[in-house]
C-alpha cells in the first residue's frame, strides 16, 4: 500500500487535525508535514510525496533519521481525530 499525497489534511487550515498536528510538531520539534509523513511511515505505508522547494525536500530527508518515532499514544491521537475528516481524496482518472 502507498500513501499518495499524505499532506492533504494540512491543506485546510481549520481542519480538525491541524491543532493536533501543530501540538505534536511543537512537542517533537518537527514540522506539521514531518509529523504526518512519519505517522504514515509508522503505519507501514510507503509515502509518495514530491516538492520543488529545497526546504521541503530537506524536511522529507530528515525523516530518514531513525532516532525518533511518534509514540503509540500520539499515533492513536492522530488516528482518532483523523476519523472525523469527511474529505477523502481518490484517483478519478484512467490508468
Amino acid at each position: 500500500m502507498c500513501g499518495y499525497s499524505p499532506l492533504v489534511p494540512l491543506r485546510k487550515k481549520d481542519g480538525p487535525l491541524n491543532p493536533v498536528i501543530q501540538e505534536l510538531a511543537l512537542n517533537y520539534k518537527k514540522t506539521g508535514p514531518q509529523i504526518l509523513i512519519q505517522w504514515v511511515k509508522q503505519k507501514g505505508i510507503l509515502v509518495i510525496t514530491t516538492s520543488r522547494e529545497e526546504n521541503r525536500l530537506r524536511e522529507i530527508l530528515e525523516l530518514e533519521d531513525k532516532r525518533w518515532e511518534l509514540t503509540k499514544e500520539d499515533m492513536i491521537k492522530i488516528d482518532s481525530v483523523g476519523r472525523l475528516l469527511k474529505e477523502r481524496t481518490t484517483w478519478k482518472g484512467n490508468f
